[in-house]
């Protein structure tokens, strides 16, 4: 399923899907070179188009959305695999740096060519604090989606008592982690341990 199936966030602006990904953050407009500088890692650069000479702020990105498009800007952003939105100018409507604001928090969903703005209700998939919650979750959605389908998957359940074990395994492995952190974190208060 796509995130574009399933957000109930308010469409900004249209354009071409540049980089598949995912990202979330806050919106930083750049209108020239000059203001690369204050851009901050994490930040969803917001642009008329990216030029090799932006490489340092396109690698701190978790976004970018362009008024243009051009195959050298498309391949740079692939090049480091950051989810962009490109040709918001050519969709109709207005592009990206008349509609979105600086710190404005957006979605930039990169296969779809779609930037999301503020939630419009409560949100689809609700957040679980415990990640082994999650996993939980998602491992019930699937076999709740799986009983529904018995010519493919009841009939199959070795298919089901592996993929049982393999979540198991992975929240123990979680939990294993959370674990080796802790031990780390005291350690390191007991042992002095210059910088």
């Amino acid at each position: 399923m796509k995130f574009s199936e399933i957000t109930n966030r308010k469409i900004l602006v249209k354009g071409l899907p540049g980089c598949s990904g995912i990202a979330v953050g806050k919106a930083h407009v750049i209108a020239t070179v000059d203001e690369l500088q204050q851009f901050i890692e994490g930040e969803i650069l917001i642009t008329e188009i990216v030029e090799p000479g932006w490489v340092p702020a396109i690698k701190k990105a978790a976004g970018i959305v362009m008024n243009g498009q051009s195959l050298v800007s498309r391949n740079i952003i692939r090049e480091f695999r950051i989810p962009c939105v490109d040709g918001t100018r050519g969709c109709g409507g207005k592009s990206a740096t008349e509609v979105i604001l600086d710190g404005t928090i957006i979605t930039v969903d990169g296969e779809a060519g779609i930037v999301y703005g503020d939630v419009k209700s409560e949100p689809i998939i609700p957040l679980a604090e415990d990640k082994s919650e999650i996993i939980e979750r998602l491992y019930e959605d699937f076999y709740n989606k799986a009983s529904n389908l018995p010519e493919l998957f009841q009939a199959n359940e070795e298919f089901m008592t592996l993929f049982s074990y393999n979540v198991r395994l992975t929240m123990n492995l979680v939990q294993l982690v959370l674990k080796l952190k802790e031990d780390i974190d005291v350690l390191k208060r007991r042992l002095p341990i210059g910088d």
